[in-house]
C-alpha cells in the first residue's frame, strides 16, 4: 500500500492530490522568471564562493561539515513545506508508512550525493571555478547513456549529436593549462578525472534518485517527503565523515572576515539553490533548468573576472561555453536537426529487463509515467 492509499484509509479521500506541472510565464518580474534568474545566479556562482572562502590554506570548516549544515537547512525547509501541505494526522500517517527497506532505498542516492557533493569541492584544487562550472555538465552525457541502458530510454539522433558536441565542449574547456594565477584558467589532468568521475556518479544517482521518486516511497503524495528521507542520508553521511575529518585533521579556521562572509554565502547558496531547481522543475520544466546550467556557465566566466581578477576569459573557453549551450538546447528541444540528418545516429532502447524494475524493489505499487512528476534536484 503506498503513503497516500495509507492516509486514505485512516483519515478519509480528503487529501487533495498533487498539482500538476504548471504553465508559468517566463516575464522577468513573473515568479517562473525569478526563479529562472535565481538559479543561473546561485549555480553559476557557487564554486566562486566556495573559492573565495578558500585563501590559500584550505576550506576554513571542513567540506563534509558545510555540506552537513547545507543539508540540515534543506532538511529544514522540505520538513516546513511538508507541514503547511498534511494536517498533524495526515503528517504522523505519512511518517508511519515509511517501511525501513524505503528509508534504505534513499541511501544509495544519498551517498552518491554525499560523495559528489564533497568532490565538487576537491575539484576546485584541480581547476579554477569557471572550468568547474562547465565540466559540471559532463554528468549529461553518463545520464544520458544511464537512461538508456538502465531504464530502456531512447536517445534520439539529435541527442545523439548533442551529446558529441558537449563531449567536444568539454574537451575544448580542458585544454586550458594556464597557471591559475591572477585568475587564469586553467585545469590539470588530475582535475579531468575528478570530473569524470563526478560525472559517473551524478548520472548513476540522477537515474537512480529519479526512478524511486517517481516509483517509490511517497511518488504519488509529496516531493517534500521525497527529500526528507534523501536529506537525511545526507545528515547521515556528512555527519559521519565530518566526525571522521575531525579526528584525523584540523580545518585551517576563519583568519578573516571578509572569508568568513564567503563561507557563510557558500553555505546558503549550496542549501539553496536545489531547492530553486526543484521549483523550476516543478512549475516550469526540466527544459529550464538545463538553460539555467548552460546560462551558469557564463556566470561563472563573468565572476572569473569580478572575484578573481581576471584579465580576460580564453577564446577557447567562450567557445566551449557556447558549444556546450548549443548542446544542452538540442538534447532537450526535439525536431530542431530534420529527421533525415539525424536519424542513422538513433539509439533504440535496450530489452525491458534491463530497467530497475527487475533491479530495484519498489514498495509502492504506484506507476507514474517518466517526465511527469516532480523531482528534486541536490
Amino acid at each position: 500500500m503506498c503513503i497516500r492509499d495509507s492516509i486514505n484509509a485512516e483519515y478519509g479521500n480528503g487529501l487533495p492530490e498533487m498539482p500538476s506541472q504548471q504553465d508559468v510565464s517566463l516575464s522577468i518580474f513573473s515568479f517562473g522568471g525569478l526563479m529562472f534568474g535565481c538559479g543561473t545566479l546561485l549555480l553559476g556562482s557557487y564554486q566562486g564562493m566556495a573559492k573565495m572562502s578558500d585563501i590559500g590554506h584550505g576550506q576554513p570548516v571542513s567540506t563534509p561539515i558545510a555540506i552537513l549544515v547545507m543539508e540540515t537547512l534543506k532538511l529544514g525547509v522540505s520538513y516546513f513545506k511538508l507541514k503547511g501541505e498534511l494536517s498533524p494526522d495526515e503528517l504522523g500517517a505519512a511518517f508511519r508508512s515509511i517501511k525501513p527497506k524505503d528509508m534504505l532505498m534513499y541511501g544509495v542516492p544519498g551517498l552518491c550525493y554525499a560523495f559528489n557533493n564533497n568532490l565538487e569541492i576537491v575539484a576546485l584544487r584541480f581547476m579554477d571555478p569557471a572550468t568547474n562550472r562547465l565540466l559540471n555538465n559532463l554528468k549529461i552525457v553518463s545520464t544520458a547513456l544511464m537512461f538508456r541502458s538502465i531504464m530502456s530510454k531512447q536517445i534520439t539522433g539529435q541527442q545523439v549529436v548533442a551529446l558529441a558536441m558537449l563531449l567536444c565542449g568539454s574537451c575544448l574547456a580542458s585544454t586550458a593549462h594556464g597557471s591559475g594565477q591572477d585568475g587564469e584558467l586553467y585545469v590539470t589532468t588530475a582535475g579531468i578525472l575528478v570530473m569524470i568521475l563526478y560525472g559517473f556518479v551524478s548520472g548513476f544517482a540522477g537515474v537512480f534518485n529519479e526512478y524511486i521518486m517517481k516509483q517509490g516511497v511517497g511518488a504519488d503524495l509529496s516531493i517534500h517527503l521525497q527529500n526528507l528521507l534523501l536529506y537525511s542520508w545526507g545528515i547521515l553521511l556528512n555527519g559521519s565523515a565530518a566526525l571522521l575529518y575531525q579526528s584525523t585533521s584540523r580545518s585551517a579556521g576563519f583568519e578573516t572576515a571578509p572569508q568568513t562572509v564567503w563561507w557563510i554565502l557558500f553555505v546558503l547558496n549550496g542549501a539553496f539553490h536545489g531547492l530553486v531547481i526543484s521549483a523550476v522543475i516543478k512549475y516550469l520544466s526540466s527544459i529550464f533548468k538545463l538553460f539555467m546550467s548552460a546560462c551558469a556557465i557564463f556566470v561563472a566566466g563573468a565572476l572569473q573576472l569580478v572575484l578573481f581578477n581576471a584579465s580576460h576569459l580564453p577564446i577557447s573557453f567562450v567557445v566551449a561555453a557556447a558549444i556546450v549551450s548549443a548542446a544542452l538546447y538540442l538534447y532537450n528541444t526535439p525536431n530542431v536537426l530534420p529527421a533525415s540528418m539525424v536519424a542513422s545516429f538513433d539509439l533504440a532502447a535496450p530489452p525491458e529487463d534491463t530497467t530497475f524494475q527487475d533491479l530495484v524493489p519498489i514498495s509502492s505499487a504506484t506507476t507514474v509515467i517518466l517526465g511527469k512528476k516532480d523531482k528534486a534536484e541536490v
